[in-house]
C-alpha cells in the first residue's frame, strides 16, 4: 500500500481554485483507475461521481447516519455536499412545517366543528353516532396507509386539499334541508378516513418528534389567542381552516416538485 501526502499552493481567485480542482479531480480519476482511493479534504474539489466511486459503502453510511441522527444535528461540508445536498435540503425543510400547522390546526378547529356537529344533529344519540363514525374512519385510514408497503409523501398534498374542501364545504351546507344528516355522516366517514391517513404519515416522519413538542405549546397558545375571539359563527372559523389547508396542500405539492427537479439538477452537476 502506498500513501501519498500532496501540497499544492494556489490562489484564491476564481481562476487559480478552478485550475487547482481540474488537476485534483484528474489526480482522483487516476488514482480510482488504479484501484486507489483518497482522503476528503479541505475542499470539495472531487466531483460527486468521483466521491461515490471512492467511498462505494457511502449509501451504507448515509442509512446509519439517518438511524442514530435523523434530524441532522451533526453536519459537515461534504456530508451536506456528497450526501444530502445541502441547496435543496434547505428548500425541504421548509415543507417540514406544513404537518405542524394541520396538526396544530385541526386541535385548534375541534371545538368549532363539535358546535357545528352538534348543531346539524338532532339530538345527542345522533351526535355520538355522528362521532363515533369518524373515530371509525379515522382508524380505517391510519390502518390503510399502514398496510402500504412503500410508505411515501405521494399523495399527502392531495390529502390536504381534500380535509380543506371538506371543511369548506362543511361552512357551506345549510342547516334547513332533509338530508343533512346523510350528507354529514358522508362527510365524517371521508374527513375521519383522511386525518387517519395524515395522522399515520406524519408518524413515520423524522419530524414527528419535534413536531409533538411544538404541537402542544403552539395549541395551547392558539386556543388562549382564540379565548378572546368573539365566535360570529363556527362555520366562519371552519371555513377558513378549510381554505389554510388548501393552500397548505397547494404548496407543498408545488415545493416538492421544485425539489425534486433541483434534486437531479444537484445529482447531475458535477
Amino acid at each position: 500500500m502506498i500513501g501519498l501526502v500532496v501540497l499544492i499552493q494556489h490562489g484564491l481567485d476564481k481562476e487559480d481554485i478552478a485550475k487547482a480542482e481540474t488537476i485534483i479531480q484528474d489526480w482522483t480519476t487516476l488514482t480510482n483507475e488504479y484501484g486507489g482511493t483518497y482522503y476528503l479534504p479541505y475542499y470539495r474539489y472531487q466531483t460527486k461521481e468521483q466521491f461515490k466511486e471512492s467511498y462505494p459503502n457511502w449509501q451504507d453510511f448515509k442509512e446509519e447516519k439517518v438511524k442514530r441522527d435523523p434530524n441532522d444535528i451533526f453536519q459537515n461540508l461534504f456530508y451536506n455536499h456528497y450526501i444530502i445536498m445541502k441547496e435543496f435540503v434547505m428548500k425541504t425543510r421548509r415543507v417540514w412545517h406544513i404537518p405542524l400547522v394541520v396538526t396544530v390546526g385541526q386541535v385548534a378547529i375541534f371545538p368549532y366543528y363539535i358546535i357545528w356537529l352538534k348543531e346539524v344533529s338532532m339530538n345527542f344519540t345522533l351526535f355520538a353516532w355522528m362521532f363515533a363514525v369518524f373515530s371509525f374512519s379515522a382508524a380505517w385510514g391510519y390502518r390503510v396507509f399502514q398496510s402500504k408497503k412503500k410508505k411515501t409523501t405521494f399523495g399527502i398534498s392531495f390529502i390536504y386539499i381534500s380535509m380543506g374542501l371538506v371543511y369548506i364545504l362543511v361552512g357551506s351546507l345549510k342547516n334547513s334541508f332533509e338530508l343533512l344528516p346523510y350528507i354529514v355522516v358522508f362527510l365524517q366517514v371521508f374527513l375521519g378516513f383522511l386525518q387517519g391517513y395524515f395522522r399515520a404519515w406524519h408518524i413515520e416522519q423524522k419530524t414527528y418528534k419535534l413536531h409533538a413538542v411544538n404541537h402542544y405549546l403552539i395549541v395551547g397558545v392558539t386556543m388562549i389567542g382564540l379565548s378572546f375571539v368573539q365566535i360570529v359563527s363556527p362555520v366562519i372559523f371552519i371555513m377558513a381552516f378549510g381554505a389554510l389547508l388548501c393552500g397548505c396542500g397547494v404548496w407543498d405539492f408545488s415545493s416538492k416538485k421544485n425539489i425534486n427537479v433541483n434534486k437531479k439538477e444537484a445529482e447531475n452537476r458535477p
